[in-house]
């Protein structure tokens, strides 16, 4: 389990990257792109830029559900202490965000 959680950390953080790398992409050439292929530009927004951010909230979700199951039975904490970990590493990602 502890290798599986590095994997969805990694997973989750590159998606991140993406995300990035997209909305950098769009800030410099979004203006010649909604002048000439204004289709192009949202498609680009709907479809890549939501789906990667959705798939980039799931694995953040799937690692925080890991990161809990590996603190309960690889660190022993209670399970009450191992969601508490969890949900407050969730919620200061969220608030970065």
């Amino acid at each position: 389990m502890p290798a599986a959680l590095a994997f969805l950390i990694l997973i989750a953080l590159t998606n991140y990257v993406v995300i990035f790398f997209s909305c950098h992409g769009l800030h410099n050439y979004g203006a010649w792109l909604n002048k000439y292929h204004k289709v192009d530009l949202w498609l680009h927004r709907v479809l890549i830029q939501n789906g990667v951010a959705i798939y980039a909230t799931w694995t953040t979700i799937a690692s925080m559900i890991n990161l809990a199951i590996v603190l309960n039975y690889n660190a022993s904490l209670s399970p009450t202490d191992a969601a508490t970990v969890s949900l407050s590493i969730l919620t200061a990602v969220l608030i970065v965000w």
